[in-house]
């Protein structure tokens, strides 16, 4: 049977430490908090994420749009919120692994992940880490520590379910453990080590914060590609609709738009702007309007498939302004509702998401009532 593979997020903490005035996994970085980062990098497992019941807010607002992410109440201690988080796994077999990651360790690449994992499948137990490369010194005996074969032991770390269940049940009631690596030993267990570096840091402090900030921006090419996306009204013979989709909500109104999809010009002309970041042509390229199993599509299905090339291509989406042109319908009673369900689909916070309507002075084929346009320009790091 093949290994079925969860994940374990401990975010509960409050990050006193830190001295900042939110909890670090909440903490602003490249235009997403620090959890999202790290979320996105699980977002294809089940994953449970422990939080604290007074940050719930702000895990919703983190977590926006991931489907296979939940939340769950998170313990007074690291050790307990796993503990909490491994029970909430009800249909998982003992064969199967259980990744567990720092919610402030954003820096671990998708290529450590696959081989923690590939070691975890062989032995049942490892962990990231990095070889020491500073010089050691004891105060308290005033020595130099020889530093071979000494290791900072990172996440994520990997154990067969069986294994961790085993280790948490047998040190329920110690606290002195300060990894779930230290658990499996405990229980004679061998813990394997896979090579990481140094950039895969826990955020603890204001100088680890600084230091995150400026890695993120290190290589990164900040560009504004714009979406341009018209369509006409239905003719009254083939209309028989009562609303307009835009942005991805219904929208009262006696015409509908003509269009092979759901004829959603806001969310066209944003994908046409993602994808024309990263030199991957049109939404018709994709999405061709011959093809019949498009027609009447959910145009949110075209900006996830353009928001996942752009994540492969190593891409981020951090702000989005749209202008939409139409006489009608009044889209000022909708703002707020469209601007929460794009903040949904892209997860970028509702603060990241200009929204403007024009209407066109009944100038032209728009003036006129003869159909809406939009035009989107997104400001992406590449």
């Amino acid at each position: 049977m093949k290994q079925k593979i969860y994940v374990i997020i401990p975010a509960a903490g409050s990050g006193e430490r830190l001295g900042a005035d939110l909890p670090k996994q909440y903490l602003p970085l490249g235009g997403k908090p620090v959890l999202r980062h790290v979320l996105d990098k699980f977002a294809d497992f089940e994953t449970a994420v422990a939080i604290s019941p007074d940050h719930q807010d702000l895990y919703e607002q983190a977590a926006t749009g991931l489907e296979k992410a939940r939340k769950i109440t998170g313990g007074k201690s690291r050790k307990e919120s796993i503990y909490n988080a491994l029970q909430s796994f009800l249909k998982v077999n003992d064969n199967d692994l259980i990744l567990i990651h720092d919610a402030a360790r954003p820096f671990v690449r998708r290529d450590e992940i696959e081989a923690v994992i590939d070691q975890a499948q062989d032995s049942g137990a490892a962990t990231l880490a990095s070889p020491l490369a500073a010089t050691l010194y004891d105060a308290a005996t005033d020595e130099t520590v020889d530093r071979t074969e000494k290791w900072a032991i990172q996440t994520p770390q990997v154990f067969r379910a069986g294994l961790i269940k085993e280790a948490h049940e047998k040190f329920k009631e110690d606290d002195s453990f300060t990894d779930d690596a230290g658990l499996v030993r405990a229980l004679g267990h061998e813990v394997a080590l896979v090579k990481s570096g140094r950039h895969n840091f826990k955020i603890t402090t204001m100088q680890d914060y600084d230091m995150a900030k400026t890695l993120i921006q290190a290589d990164k090419q900040t560009i504004t590609t714009m979406g341009y996306d018209i369509h006409a009204f239905a003719e009254p013979k083939e209309d028989g609709g009562d609303h307009v989709t835009l942005g991805g909500i219904q929208i009262p109104h006696h015409k509908s738009l003509s269009g092979h999809s759901d004829a959603d010009v806001i969310l066209h002309a944003l994908t046409d702007a993602i994808l024309g970041a990263i030199g991957q042509g049109d939404i018709g390229t994709h999405f061709p309007p011959s093809d019949d199993q498009w027609k009447g599509a959910d145009s949110a299905i075209f900006v996830k498939h353009a928001l996942k090339l752009l994540e492969e291509a190593g891409g981020q989406l951090i702000h989005i302004d749209i202008n939409l042109q139409c006489q009608a319908p009044k889209i000022a009673p909708h703002r707020e509702t469209m601007i929460q369900n794009l903040s949904a689909l892209t997860g970028l916070p509702p603060s990241s998401i200009g929204l403007k309507a024009t209407t066109l002075e009944g100038l032209g084929a728009l003036g006129r009532e003869e159909g809406i346009a939009a035009y989107v320009n997104a400001t992406i790091q590449l």
